[in-house]
Order: C-alpha cells, then sequence, then structure tokens
C-alpha cells in the first residue's frame, strides 16, 4: 500500500457533550524513497542559528517531520535542520503550520513559508504558498533552549484537510 489513511473518532453519551475529535493518521512509507535528512546541532540558542556556518554533531534520516524517537536529541540547548523533497500531486494554495517550543521556521524551494522563531512555549504559526504539482524542497529548522520540547509540523489545502506532513510524500 502506498497512501495513508485518516481515522477521526468522538466519543458520545447521553446526557453529556461529545468528546474533542481525535485524529489518527497511518501513513504508509516506502523506506527505499522516503525519508528525511536530519541534523543536530549543539548550543544554548535564543533565535535559530545560520546551521550552514556551523557544524553538525549528529545527523541521520526520520520519515516524520517531528521530534520522534529516530531523532536522537538532548534534553535541552540544540537544534535542528529537517531537509527533505515534498511531493506535491495537485497544483495550488498550501498552508504549512509549525507548533514548537522554542523557535521553527518552516521553507518551501528556499523562501520563508512559517517564521515561528524566538523563545517561547508553544505556539502554532502558518504561512501559505502557491505550489506548482510535482517536487519541492522542504525545509524545518528548530531550536530548543530550556523547558519543554515540542515540533510539529502540519500541512493543508483546498484538497487536503489539516493533518500532519505525511512521510509518504516526503522524500529523499
Amino acid at each position: 500500500m502506498s497512501s495513508r489513511t485518516i481515522l477521526k473518532a468522538k466519543a458520545y453519551r447521553q446526557g453529556y457533550n461529545p468528546s474533542m475529535p481525535a485524529m489518527v493518521v497511518y501513513d504508509f512509507i516506502d523506506k527505499k524513497k522516503n525519508g528525511i535528512k536530519w541534523e543536530l546541532y549543539r548550543g544554548d540558542y535564543q533565535r535559530i542559528p545560520d546551521f550552514d556556518a556551523i557544524q553538525p554533531s549528529a545527523s541521520g534520516y526520520t520519515y516524520r517531520l517531528n521530534l520522534n524517537k529516530e531523532v536522537k536529541t538532548p534534553e535541552h540547548f540544540f537544534g535542528l535542520r529537517f531537509r527533505s523533497k515534498i511531493k506535491i500531486e495537485k497544483a495550488g494554495l498550501y498552508r504549512f503550520y509549525t507548533s514548537s517550543n522554542d523557535g521553527s521556521k518552516l521553507y518551501i524551494d528556499r523562501k520563508l513559508i512559517v517564521d515561528n522563531d524566538g523563545l517561547h512555549g508553544p505556539v502554532q504559526k502558518s504561512g501559505e504558498t502557491d505550489l506548482t504539482k510535482g517536487m519541492h524542497d522542504i525545509q524545518v529548522d528548530y531550536f530548543q533552549g530550556g523547558g519543554s520540547k515540542v515540533l510539529m509540523v502540519f500541512y493543508s489545502s483546498g484538497d487536503i484537510e489539516y493533518q500532519p506532513v505525511p512521510g509518504s510524500v516526503l522524500f529523499k
């Protein structure tokens, strides 16, 4: 199988309000083709640094644009860069979102789309761009100071409901 499935659920009980909706995305990836390169940078940052000017201390591949167990991070004081190609099936206006604690930035084809930089608690910001059908560069930069660490990346369009960017549309 080479697609994704979204499962949504709500709980109902007589005499009570319905629960908040829950959503799970089942994403089917091809480990030979799909993937996101990540690079880890150690440092006590106040804003996202110029990652091009410093050497990463670790790197690897993952299949999700978030802080998952494939991306080995310290507890605090680090930066991450994720790079991949995103396959756009239908030309149109796309909205991208980053939810992060602390700063994050998202670029498509080297153009800044989402600027969620700086020291802050969990915050979601978004931006939109017109994309042609085909492959586009996607890059997400992130840093973590003190406190909790959060990074999640979502997208939506006229045809795509708000959801995490699936690994099945991200290519090495």
